[in-house]
């Protein structure tokens, strides 16, 4: 006979005359200390802080006891457990989640190093993160032959500390002689070996590369591959998306599109959405965790002679749905302004920590912020004035609360929310920026550089951070924000809270990038050389 600890058996919710109650607390309260700590680390972060406020007893525990201390920290930074890599006992796990939260605090520019990364071939450096990108400690350079395929990747690292920069050139797409294709015969055209890239994802953190390689059978049939490597031994505009196992890859032809997902480890297929796409247009995937991905769409008219945006929306993936082609969830932005909008670029950036592991999101106690960016276009403006670029922070429990309302509902038909239903409690819209310049704002460590910035102003660069779990009240902006801008019919309310981090003595011209122990800030220009200019600091 076998007997479990229930770290709810003090805390059953059931009504109580108000002395039981208090007699309940009394009891709990008497047991030993030792018995108290092991029943308070069961619990998840909200229950610890909603019980410390019961007694002076159990408050004085969760913030003198490491283990609970680090349940609440490790939760207001937006993770979930820890990985096998961190250090080993709590008290030094809990120090490294507090000094670290004290350097993005106080960021010091003045201990930023200079290095140089290769330039893109491409024309379109003026958007440097579509063909230059950085994560996890390596710049990803992505250069193309005369045809737009791929030609080459290159991967920089980033210098250790009295070492010279590490670099990798992967040119070499063919199929290594020896590898086991088990009964995969490709169609013809298929040449495997010598089929163009049109895509890579580099993953260094889970030493994996992901080349795209496609063919096509005339016009009416499009074959993709999916061929991954290991990073280390690499050297011998479709979408991918990599998150723990998981790949998506998001593939439209002649007004079909496909949305598949594989475990790349095993080589099963996880989940597949088929849609379409004559009045739709899919612009970006993002995997949120190991059980939703989003998509970025917009629905218009989409032709060779008109490309006109009715509205923009998030789609929301269940990857556990048991229905075949189960329909997404759809949440929508504000309506546009007047029927001739047309959108050239929708992305989406999330910083899920790539030390953590990966689970439901739901289990998080401080959703991590997604940041959305939307470029449109206005009819009867110049070229340069009319284009916009309007940036939207979303946290990311958004989109699990979207799925558990759509989850009663019939499958048949997607459950779509209106904007008033979920953005302004879930979102912080910012001034749409009519500028022609303007940087990609991704997100790191729960922060983005502040999408109302100006070049050359003179003054600190902002950092938001929507972690607010790390801060008090009071050092939170909290006010709302009404944005009345030609591009959406409506006044937008927001009201997602944020704290400002100001960042002293740097250059506030060119393209801005964090990462979850890094803030890069690109050159706004290539060099003659064919190189890039790039300032790294190490948080």
């Amino acid at each position: 006979m076998s007997s479990k600890l229930d770290a709810f058996s003090f805390l059953r919710n059931k009504r109580r005359p108000a002395n039981q109650e208090l007699q309940d607390t009394s009891l709990f309260t008497r047991q030993p200390v030792e018995i108290l700590i092991i029943i308070l680390q069961k619990l998840d972060s909200r229950s610890l802080l909603r019980l410390s406020i019961t007694c002076k007893l159990l408050h004085t525990l969760t913030k003198t006891v490491p283990e609970l201390q680090y349940v609440i920290v490790l939760a207001a930074e937006g993770g979930v457990n820890e990985s096998s890599d961190m250090p080993p006992t709590v008290n030094e796990r809990l120090r490294d989640i507090l000094n670290r939260r004290d350097r993005w605090r106080t960021l010091d520019w003045r201990k930023h190093h200079s290095m140089r990364v290769p330039a893109t071939n491409s024309v379109s450096f003026l958007d440097p993160n579509n063909f230059i990108t950085f994560t996890q400690g390596a710049f990803i350079t992505t250069m193309y032959n005369q045809h737009h395929y791929i030609s080459s990747v290159i991967v920089t690292w980033l210098p250790v500390r009295g070492e010279a920069t590490r670099s990798l050139v992967i040119d070499n797409f063919n199929l290594p002689k020896d590898i086991l294709l088990d009964n995969y015969i490709p169609p013809p055209p298929h040449d495997l070996d010598t089929d163009p890239v049109q895509q890579a994802s580099v993953h260094p953190h889970l030493d994996l590369v992901i080349l795209l390689k496609v063919s096509r059978r005339g016009t009416r049939q499009v074959l993709f591959d999916l061929h991954l490597r290991s990073l280390k031994s690499a050297a011998r505009w479709p979408l991918i998306r990599v998150l723990g196992d998981l790949v998506a890859l998001h593939v439209c032809h002649n007004g079909d599109g496909n949305i598949s997902v594989w475990n790349w480890v095993t080589g099963d297929k996880i989940a597949e959405f088929t849609d379409k796409f004559l009045d739709k247009r899919l612009y970006d995937l993002a995997f949120i965790s190991l059980n939703t991905l989003i998509a970025t769409v917009s629905v218009g008219t989409f032709d060779r002679e008109t490309r006109t945006a009715r509205s923009a929306m998030i789609w929301v993936y269940d990857l556990k749905a048991t229905q075949a082609n189960a329909q997404p969830a759809i949440l929508c932005l504000p309506t546009f302004g007047n029927g001739d909008i047309s959108v050239s670029s929708f992305k989406c950036s999330f910083d899920k920590p790539t030390a953590s592991p990966f689970s439901n999101e739901d289990s998080c106690a401080a959703p991590r912020p997604v940041v959305f960016g939307l470029s449109t276009m206005s009819p009867g403006k110049a070229a340069n004035s009319g284009r916009a670029l309007t940036f939207m922070v979303v946290r990311s429990d958004a989109f699990t609360t979207c799925l558990r309302v759509s989850s009663p509902r019939s499958s048949s038909s997607a459950v779509i929310l209106p904007w008033e239903e979920w953005g302004p409690g879930y979102t912080r819209v910012f001034e749409p920026n009519w500028s022609r310049w303007a940087h990609w704002g991704n997100t790191g460590n729960g922060c983005i550089v502040s999408p109302e910035e100006i070049p050359f102003r003179k003054g600190p660069l902002k950092i938001l951070d929507f972690l607010v779990g790390r801060y008090k009240p009071q050092e939170l902006v909290v006010k709302p924000s009404m944005i009345r801008s030609s591009i959406f019919k409506h006044s937008v309310a927001s009201s997602l809270p944020y704290r400002v981090i100001p960042i002293h003595g740097i250059q506030r011209s060119g393209n801005f990038v964090l990462d979850e122990n890094y803030f890069v800030r690109y050159a706004a220009t290539s060099s003659p050389d064919s190189m890039v200019d790039v300032d790294v600091l190490e948080l």
